[in-house]
């Protein structure tokens, strides 16, 4: 299963397990909004999820 929505940092400990992936946009940018550029420390909490 892929989780396409409502994936980040804030939910990755709770969803992660329950899928096999996830596409992830929104919640990498900059305040979370579209049109930002990518926040490399949103990445880096993100990341550290997995990568510890």
């Amino acid at each position: 299963m892929l989780i396409g929505s409502g994936f980040g940092p804030a939910t990755a400990d709770h969803l992660g397990p329950l899928c096999d992936g996830v596409i992830v946009a929104s919640a990498l940018k900059r305040d979370g909004q579209p049109g930002n550029p990518v926040d490399p420390q949103r990445v880096a909490r993100l990341r550290s999820r997995f990568h510890p």
